[in-house]
């Protein structure tokens, strides 16, 4: 909690600060027009009180302003995009430093020795004392998991605890920045971790109104879940899910190996949008025991979940098992579903196939 109270303080002080920058100008802009400041006993006298206009008052204010603006925020800003230049370059080596010394980690087989283990920490310690290197240590090691399909979360585990990286990983989650709360996001579902801390936070973004920031909190949850029903739940607990949040659910699916699809839950539920799924996932991953449910379906009013139903139907159906269902249902369908059959059937060696073609 010391973490999270810290991450707000700094927050709303940058904020309080902002306001002073704009609340200071017009402060004095007011005291401008005051013929003193009253200080207990003394009083401040405003030596220009009485001797210009209101309007050479305020005109030679502004031109002080933007003077002073440029004498010192241009140069600012000029220090703050080399300082982000030369950062952005460190953070990139940084990155494939970090990934190379990583895979080495992970795979070498001198590491399962504990000397070399701590002496690879003691390495990697010195390189990550500052935020911007322990960015680039979460980016290396997001990387490196994105492109491998082995479950590696004890060894991420032992990293982040030896590395002292749980109160950062927090800061990160909690963090305004939204790069970093997706970043640690990705870190905590590669740890498979089950901490309360890390799943309140993350189930809060799934209500975010940033597309980027929710669509990787729904990843990042289905990636920690290891049981179907985990997975049956929490479509069944979401009401309105777009279809964009649709297809972010079902690719992170598909990518967590770990957990078996009820697809019988999925395609028999009255939720439409947890029947999408269902369809959406058969598309992908061949179902021999749901094809009955994948066909009532094709009888649905909705024209979303009737094409997709075909699409998964003939996906999941040798070609030539499907004539049957085609013929008996083709003239029924609408244009675009009708081309979308015969796309797929292009490939249909049958004869009663042929025929039905010829006399349509």
């Amino acid at each position: 909690m010391y973490t999270i109270s810290v991450e707000y303080l700094k927050f709303y002080i940058k904020h309080i600060f902002k306001a002073l920058l704009i609340i200071i100008p017009v402060l004095i802009l007011v005291l401008l027009y005051q013929p003193g400041i009253d200080l207990g006993d003394g009083v401040i006298e405003n030596p220009i009180y009485n001797k210009f206009e209101w309007w050479i008052i305020l005109l030679y204010y502004i031109i002080f302003i933007f003077i002073f603006g440029i004498l010192f925020f241009i140069p600012l800003l000029l220090y703050f995009t080399i300082q982000k230049e030369r950062i952005q370059k460190l953070e990139s080596r940084l990155i494939n430093f970090f990934i190379h010394a990583l895979v080495d980690f992970l795979y070498s087989e001198k590491y399962n020795s504990n000397k070399e283990k701590f002496a690879f920490y003691r390495t990697i310690g010195h390189f990550i004392k500052r935020k911007n290197n322990i960015e680039a240590f979460f980016i290396a090691l997001t990387r490196i998991q994105e492109s491998l399909k082995i479950d590696l979360s004890e060894k991420y585990c032992l990293l982040i605890k030896e590395l002292n990286l749980n109160k950062t990983l927090i800061k990160f989650l909690y963090s305004f920045n939204l790069n970093d709360r997706i970043i640690a996001i990705k870190i905590i579902s590669y740890l498979r971790t089950n901490d309360a801390i890390y799943l309140k936070r993350i189930d809060y973004y799934l209500n975010s109104k940033n597309f980027a920031l929710r669509s990787e909190a729904y990843a990042g949850l289905i990636r920690l879940f290891d049981r179907n029903m985990q997975l049956s739940d929490f479509i069944s607990s979401k009401h309105h899910l777009s279809l964009i949040d649709i297809n972010v659910i079902v690719n992170a699916v598909l990518r967590n190996t770990r957990v078996s699809i009820d697809y019988i839950d999925l395609l028999s539920s009255p939720l439409e949008h947890k029947s999408i799924i269902g369809l959406l996932l058969s598309k992908s991953r061949h179902v021999e025991n749901s094809r009955d449910l994948i066909i009532s379906h094709i009888g649905s009013s909705s024209p979303l979940l009737k094409r997709l139903a075909w699409e998964a139907y003939l996906a999941n159906v040798p070609k030539n098992e499907a004539v049957e269902i085609i013929i008996g249902r083709f003239k029924d369908e609408p244009d675009d579903i009708q081309v979308m059959i015969l796309k797929n059937s292009h490939k249909t060696y049958n004869k009663r196939f042929y025929q039905f073609l010829l006399e349509e």
